[in-house]
């Protein structure tokens, strides 16, 4: 039997705030904000401006056809760290709820200016990932992540570096020269400075019913870490020491959602809570394998079961038609005839296929993969 579907994970990362010198929401709009740049400014390419909207949003795709050259910047008021740089609170990162389809060749990221240089310069931690794959206009409707920078080092900046400091947000359709892509929404930004790093980069892999690997970037000169994982999205007190950059957690409890949170030990000092989320699958079916096939007994037969976390047999049985993920059952035949029929499949796209010999190495009887989605196969 197969079935075709699509099974969504949703993956969010969360920052726990503490209270730092530094700690401030763009809070858009805000007429104190700039927008520059060269970029069409037809509304239906410059979706929203944070001067007067609380998005800032640019669809490049509406911008024109035919290589038109769109960089657009979205640029803060001065922000002065000199009292956070006075309380040794020397790194400083960038919260952000966004949504953004990549599609080649565009440069979307934070920057910050060096008033010494009269520069803008890339932010620590490269280009911001796209996530969204599907979304093709009004970028604001595409369902926001949050980003989190990597630490910018301020310890060696100067007075006039401290004074005059802003960050932005800038894209480039393509900084090769001109391009057609497709557009971002932010909501307002937060900075804020700290005196022990953040842990950056946290990921989770190889989530299965009962197990999930969970990693994260070292950070030179630090103590170590803390981490909980527990189903609340609440803050810990404290945490498990650790010195390692990644954790794999076991004995899970399938279909439930899970936090895993992580701060840096800068010794006596610590950074921020972050946490990221993840739920684990439902289990496999019992039958999910041919190994633990229900042995089918008696004539007539029937069983009903949900077999949406079936998984892919160690890969597709390749003789007959061909099948991926499934449920088993064995049997042994009088002489006589046998009907079989699979039905009421729900959005599946079933297959049928009966098999002699053993695991592994199968003769094709016969298969059935006629009815489509939703369809009974007999």
């Amino acid at each position: 039997m197969k079935k075709l579907y699509t099974f969504a994970l949703a993956i969010g990362v969360f920052h726990c705030v503490q209270a730092q010198v530094l700690h401030q929401s763009a809070g858009w709009p805000d007429a104190s904000w700039s927008i520059t740049g060269t970029y069409s400014n037809d509304p239906l390419a410059f979706e929203s401006s944070p001067v007067t909207t609380e998005n800032f949003a640019f669809d490049d795709d509406d911008a024109g056809s035919g290589g038109h050259e769109d960089n657009i910047a979205a640029e803060s008021p001065i922000i002065d760290l000199t009292a956070a740089f006075n309380a040794n609170e020397k790194k400083l990162e960038i919260t952000v709820d966004y949504g953004y389809r990549y599609l080649a060749d565009d440069a979307l990221l934070f920057q910050y200016w060096n008033a010494d240089t009269s520069a803008w310069v890339a932010w620590p931690g490269g280009l911001i990932p796209g996530n969204s794959t599907s979304v093709n206009d009004n970028f604001c409707t595409i369902p926001k992540t949050t980003y989190i920078s990597s630490a910018l080092d301020i310890s060696a900046f100067t007075a006039t570096q401290l004074s005059g400091f802003r960050y932005r947000i800038s894209y480039d359709d393509n900084p090769a020269g001109a391009d057609w892509n497709y557009g971002f929404c932010f909501s307002s930004p937060t900075i804020q400075s700290v005196g022990c790093e953040s842990p950056s980069a946290l990921a989770v892999a190889g989530i299965t019913s009962s197990a999930a690997n969970v990693s994260w970037a070292p950070i030179a000169g630090i103590q170590g870490f803390e981490y909980v994982l527990d189903n609340s999205a609440a803050t810990p007190a404290t945490g498990i020491a650790t010195t390692a950059t990644s954790y794999s957690a076991t004995g899970l409890n399938a279909s439930t959602l899970y936090y895993f949170h992580i701060r840096t030990n800068c010794g006596g000092t610590y950074s921020p809570w972050r946490a990221i989320q993840f739920t684990t699958p439902a289990a496999p079916p019992a039958n999910d394998s041919c190994s633990s096939a229900i042995a089918i007994t008696a004539f007539p037969y029937s069983n009903a079961q949900d077999a949406v976390a079936a998984t892919n047999n160690s890969g597709f049985i390749s003789v007959c038609s061909g099948m991926n993920d499934g449920v088993w059952y064995t049997f042994t035949g009088n002489g006589g005839d046998i009907t079989l029929t699979v039905q009421n499949v729900g959005s599946w796209d079933p297959e049928l296929g009966v098999f002699t010999g053993s695991c592994g190495t199968f003769t094709c009887v016969g298969q059935r993969d006629s009815a489509g989605t939703g369809g009974n196969e007999t």
